[in-house]
Formats: C-alpha cells, structure tokens, sequence
C-alpha cells in the first residue's frame, strides 16, 4: 500500500464522491502479515447511550457491527501520520472475541474499543471506563472480529486523492 501523505487532516467525502467508505481505526485495525491486503477490524457488539428524555438513564444497544460494509466498501486507514488508500473491501462477520482473547489485547487497543463502545453515552467517567472493561472482561460485553477481504483497487480514487494538495 502507498501512502498518501497529507501533513494536514482533510475529508475524504469532500474529496472523492464515494457511496461507500470506511476509514480504519489503526488500533482497532489488523492487517495480514504476508498478504497485506487482507485483515480483521475489531468493533464493539454493544453500546452504551444516554436517554434523550432523562440524561441520568443509560441503555445498552446491539449494534449491527457490518452496518453500511454489507455492500463492497473503499477502505482508507491512518498510520503513522500518514493517510493510506487500502482498496475495495468486502467485509464479513467472523467469531465474537473470546475472554481469553481479550485479556491478549493490547491497553491501547482495549481503550479504543471501551471509548466507541462509551461514545453515545453523556458524561462518561473514569468509573464508567473501569466498568465497561470489567463487563468486557467477564464477557457480558462482546467485541465482534469482522474480517476484510479486498476485492479490488479503485484507480480512480486513489489518483483524485494523489492530486489533493499536500501542504
């Protein structure tokens, strides 16, 4: 994958007319080691928001963790400073993480997964932090593994980006 190096941040909407993107999260986000193409995403099977009508009442949610990536999805991911056009993705469901996996995962990754899984909520503590992780570590939360598979490599958006000034 080439990078698509831009030192200021910008939206890709504003930039390429896409139906359908998703831009990778890179402590959520896997890549395969020998065919780098290929990966995993991990994303929260729950969230937590608040009640519009009583700002004190919580509700947990199941999320349909595959949302718009049902249909095939430009991927885009930033690392490292750098913006990178992965491809056209086609995603799919795999097996929900395990206790055990999840005691694997790294602090940075198990606190990203907390804040998106906290995201709708108002006034999240560090106590509701704390929590959450212990819901996920017991397994009364779930963290959903969706696999990606490229399917193709859009040109033409990789070029209008390439074209995009970089200041």
């Amino acid at each position: 994958m080439v990078a698509l190096i831009c030192s200021k941040p910008f939206s890709l909407a504003g930039i390429v007319r896409l139906k359908n993107y998703r831009v990778m999260s890179q402590a959520t986000t896997y890549w395969c080691p020998d065919r780098e193409e290929h990966g995993y995403f991990l994303t929260p099977v729950f969230k937590c928001t608040t009640n519009p009508r009583v700002v004190t009442a919580h509700r947990w949610l199941a999320v349909d963790v595959l949302g718009h990536m049902r249909e095939p999805t430009e991927c885009f991911y930033y690392k490292d400073g750098k913006w990178y056009y992965a491809g056209t993705y086609r995603a799919f469901r795999m097996d929900d993480l395990t206790i055990q996996e999840w005691e694997l995962l790294s602090t940075e990754t198990t606190q990203a997964l907390i804040k998106k899984t906290l995201a709708g909520r108002k006034n999240a503590s560090p106590q509701n932090t704390y929590e959450a992780g212990q819901l996920y570590a017991v397994g009364a939360l779930r963290v959903s593994c969706v696999g990606l598979q490229c399917i193709g490599f859009n040109n033409q958006v990789y070029h209008v980006i390439l074209e995009q000034p970089r200041f």
